[in-house]
């Protein structure tokens, strides 16, 4: 299976030299979140990363998109979109159809950022590439009925949303464009959509209603989303049907 190799500067003893080097940090870091593949042996599954790190060879036993876009040179929406592009045609289906938000596992790789393996926007580019900025250019992206995949959809990015604004460290999670797909759900609900929703609807919206920020390395950020959601939910922007239920729960006073 083949790339664009030309990100590879492998003429380039500087560059040869100081990707060696990262390349310590990133096996430091996956040894121990033990990131291996549990149907291959770890040493095969690294020596198969290795070599696509340092010269752009790819294992055809190891062609998951995600774990090659975090290791490539130069992560930008044409390198990633190749890699997506190599799946599919590897008749990977779950690229294709399917709304699988695989933001929230690009950013499993966040610690990496710290480390200084990795720059914040290299996880944001290959989050968008994927998933789009919103649910409904995700649909044309990765060609799923948006209408279709709607209450399965919504249900997930709720939860998602939800267990956010609990979360201990929520600079962890790419909430900007959770909140930005959930909106876009959300503008889609109609009355026929309801029965399916109304459980999950009625819960995230109570707790959002009674929504008090504690113990978070991130208060004003969780906070600024929970009012943000709250004004969304009570606007022209939704249904009158999710705006019905949004105003059981949701006190702009308060």
């Amino acid at each position: 299976m083949e790339i664009d190799t030309s990100y590879w500067q492998l003429d380039d003893p500087n560059w040869v030299s100081d990707r060696k080097e990262k390349w310590k940090i990133f096996l430091d870091w996956f040894d121990k979140n033990d990131h291996w593949n549990p149907d291959y042996p770890p040493e095969q599954h690294r020596l198969a990363l290795e070599q696509y790190y340092e010269t752009g060879k790819i294992d055809k036993e190891f062609t998951w998109w995600l774990d090659l876009a975090i290791l490539h040179p130069h992560i930008s929406e044409i390198t990633v979109n190749e890699l997506i592009q190599m799946n599919f045609e590897s008749g990977n289906t779950s690229l294709k159809g399917q709304y699988l938000f695989y933001a929230g596992n690009a950013y499993s790789y966040k610690p990496l950022v710290k480390l200084g393996f990795l720059e914040e926007d290299d996880l944001n580019i290959i989050c968008i590439t994927y998933c789009g900025n919103d649910y409904i250019e995700m649909s044309k992206l990765r060609e799923f009925d948006a209408n279709e995949k709607l209450c399965l959809a919504l249900d997930k990015m709720l939860i998602g949303v939800g267990n956010w604004l609990k979360w201990c460290d929520p600079n962890d999670k790419p909430i900007e464009l959770m909140f930005s797909h959930v909106k876009s759900m959300l503008t889609l609900v109609r009355p026929e959509h309801i029965d399916r929703l109304s459980f999950r609807l009625n819960r995230n919206f109570r707790n959002l209603g009674r929504y008090k920020q504690i113990n978070s390395t991130n208060p004003e950020l969780q906070t600024r989303v929970a009012n943000e959601m709250k004004v969304f939910l009570l606007s022209d922007n939704v249904h009158k049907c999710v705006r019905e239920i949004a105003r059981e729960h949701i006190n702009l006073d308060k």
